[in-house]
């Protein structure tokens, strides 16, 4: 199992219970709606639907987590929120229930040296299960994970996390615990000059500062006390020499022998380092504030690494970033509290900065400061952070509502349509089962009175995506999800136009209709005596690549459909499709000591030295569907020898998602690692390209025919 694969994102509801050293999460299901999913863990993956269910297993309700699709792929809950340096170790345990003999599910703990984990498999009743894992000093865990492959139902309870925490003095301060006292910031100019640069230099300090990284200061509360004395001084230089003084009397620093207090170059071994252009700035309006940084940032920070963890790619990379959450509107300070992390996160740990960020993230806080301070609602607050995340052009980037979510987005009704834009155009791909009078090919002109291109407009400034495409794809996805079960559209049909009102279904009618829909499809099957067809859809279960190669062995064709998501097990067709080990592609890290510098890793090899390998043309399918852990995939089945791939590009984005967590507890996700060829070309923000571009249009979907399938059939030919 990739362990990489299982490190992802959120979901249950935890009481933190506090004993001196003893740590305690325990997770119940009795206080939450079915719909408000709770905001300590995280989930990553589409292929199952959560609810909160009345089953009882412990005096008490469940969390129930059922299969929407055949095994496409897992899903994974995170927990994101346990403290950073855990002494002696870690114990999680919950109670589980299963219906089936055929049903599993994966219980990890992992930490940067060790991973333990528990395949509980099979049917269950109500039963107990615990993994514990050991840590050596200073150890970073991960997070305790489930992941469940199959489509079970499964029901979980009684879920707990216990632990041993080292307390830092950071932890001990309270002072604004009740709001920031700052409810008012002006935004001239010259204020978000000054304010623009405090936020560099915070976010500078937060992470290379040693007493800051060892936890000696919650450096979310200094922030509060110095933000008065910043906004009553008349210029950056009076900001500089407030902010050299209080530096200066932190104390002094120590020199690491071990990084021989050189800062990284860029260089074979890096792939990019922080520009600090910022810094260039104050050694002309203050040099002695420059002298004290640059000691800084090559000052001995091997203690302890408080502010992020050690395993940045990894869905729980910033764990002591406190959420705030009992306000979904945080007062002002708060919100450039909320900027200021945001946007440093990103200037140290965002892999792809130097390609996709540098030229505007610089610029960034100029721009955003008035946006964050004079939001003037929660729902204001929110949008503003979905419009920062734009910036990145990352399908990963997202927030995610926590239990505080606001009654006006929530969108519990869904139309039980498929849609997508179709040369620009809403348009009706597909229908669940006769459940609406629309039909393929008609084109959504309006939904509820508002023009989709104004609709389009609205999403686009809100929704991050690596490319046109991509965004409309998100954007589709987003509009099937409405507020009122009654949806009035107005549709083009044979150069008509109609008025239709359908009825969207709840959750709980919606996501089985769904599940049944996908249920239908064969994963694999015979298109002609010679040509084989395989999609990781449908009844496809991770344990049944075997038979398909088997199945397809004298095949002269195979055609994989990769316009989904899919099971990270198809990393094993290298095996069954490569002649021998081939390096296809190569990540990038951030180093340790040094935020912001991201490191080359080494080169990733697939496949195996394999005499019996395929050796008939392969035809990969993609397009903007096939993002993330797809994209790794075709970057690996384009080495295949007789490669072919057919579609327009794809979604331009790939690696693993970190998150980390606003005021008013606002999770956002970003990719954590950069992920490359093993030339060093790049995927993120550019795609992967077909050998042959062919796209879908009207007509097509209107007369039912896959044209990229009918393509790859012409090609073979």
């Amino acid at each position: 199992m990739n362990i990489k694969f299982i490190i992802s994102i959120l979901l249950p509801f935890l009481a933190l219970q506090i004993q001196a050293q003893n740590y305690k999460y325990h997770t119940t299901f009795s206080n939450i709606s079915q719909t408000a999913l709770p905001p300590d863990w995280n989930i990553n993956g589409d292929s199952h639907q959560f609810t909160i269910d009345s089953l009882n297993l412990n005096n008490g309700r469940a969390l129930k987590i059922c299969g929407v699709r055949d095994s496409i792929a897992p899903s994974i809950l995170t927990l994101t929120t346990l403290p950073v340096n855990r002494e002696n170790g870690v114990t999680f345990s919950m109670r589980v229930r299963t219906q089936s003999e055929n049903d599993s599910l994966l219980m990890v703990v992992s930490a940067m040296d060790t991973m333990a984990m528990q395949w509980i498999r099979g049917s269950i009743d109500r039963k107990d299960y615990t993994v514990s894992i050991p840590l050596s000093n200073n150890s970073q865990i991960m997070v305790p994970q489930l992941m469940f492959p199959s489509t079970g139902p499964y029901w979980i309870s009684e879920t707990t996390v216990e632990m041993t925490k080292k307390t830092y003095p950071a932890e001990d301060d309270h002072e604004f615990d009740a709001g920031s006292a700052i409810h008012t910031i002006p935004t001239d100019k010259n204020s978000i000059d000054k304010l623009a640069l405090l936020g560099k230099i915070w976010g500078f300090l937060k992470y290379y500062h040693p007493m800051v990284c060892d936890g000696q200061y919650n450096w979310d509360y200094e922030l509060f006390r110095w933000l008065p004395e910043v906004l009553k001084s008349d210029s950056k230089t009076e900001v500089c020499e407030f902010v050299f003084n209080k530096v200066s009397a932190m104390g002094s620093l120590d020199k690491s022998d071990n990084i021989k207090n050189d800062f990284p170059a860029c260089d074979s071994l890096y792939y990019s380092i922080p520009s600090f252009q910022w810094l260039s700035e104050i050694a002309h309006i203050h040099k002695p504030l420059y002298d004290l940084l640059d000691s800084i940032k090559h000052a001995d920070r091997s203690k302890t690494i408080y502010y992020y963890s050690k395993g940045v790619n990894s869905m729980n990379s910033f764990p002591t970033e406190a959420k705030y959450g009992e306000n979904p509107y945080p007062d002002a300070g708060f919100r450039l509290l909320a900027l200021y992390r945001y946007w440093n996160i990103i200037e140290y740990f965002y892999p792809y900065r130097k390609d996709i960020t540098d030229k505007r993230w610089n610029n960034v806080l100029d721009k955003f400061i008035p946006l964050f301070v004079h939001a003037e609602n929660a729902e204001e607050y929110r949008s503003t952070i979905d419009y920062l995340g734009t910036y990145l052009k990352d399908n990963h980037t997202s927030r995610q509502y926590s239990d505080s979510i606001l009654p006006s987005e929530l969108r519990n009704f869904y139309l039980p349509v498929f849609w997508d834009f179709v040369e620009q155009k809403l348009t009706v791909t597909d229908n669940f089962d006769g459940q609406t009078t629309l039909e393929k090919g008609d084109v959504i002109c309006q939904i509820n009175g508002v023009n989709v291109e104004d609709l389009v407009k609205q999403y686009a400034r809100i929704i991050s995506a690596s490319n046109e495409r991509s965004l409309l794809y998100a954007i589709s996805l987003d509009l099937i999800q409405q507020k009122d079960s009654a949806i009035d559209l107005n549709i083009r049909r044979n150069n008509k136009t109609l008025k239709v009102s359908i009825s969207g279904l709840t959750s709980e009618k919606y996501f089985p209709l769904k599940a049944k829909y996908f249920s239908n499809a064969p994963y694999y099957k015979w298109l002609s005596d010679s040509i084989g067809y395989f999609s990781p859809i449908g009844q496809y279960r991770s344990d049944s690549l075997s038979l398909v190669m088997e199945k397809f062995k004298d095949a002269k064709t195979i055609i994989i459909d990769m316009r989904n998501y899919p099971c990270d097990l198809l990393h094993h067709l290298a095996d069954y499709l490569l002649p021998h080990r081939i390096g296809c592609t190569r990540t990038t890290s951030v180093v340790q000591n040094f935020p912001g510098v991201i490191r080359w890793n080494d080169i990733q090899y697939f496949g195996k030295d394999n005499p019996d390998y395929y050796k008939g043309t392969i035809v990969v399918l993609i397009n903007e569907k096939t993002v993330s852990m797809g994209e790794s995939i075709v970057a690996i089945l384009r080495h295949c020898p007789n490669a072919i791939l057919v579609g327009p590009s794809t979604a331009g984005s790939d690696g693993p998602i970190s998150t980390f967590v606003l005021p008013g507890a606002v999770h956002v996700r970003f990719t954590g690692e950069g992920f490359y060829f093993a030339n060093k070309e790049g995927i993120q923000n550019i795609d992967i390209s077909p050998d042959v571009n062919v796209g879908i249009t009207q007509k097509g979907v209107a007369l039912d025919i896959d044209e990229l399938l009918q393509k790859a059939l012409g090609i073979i030919k």
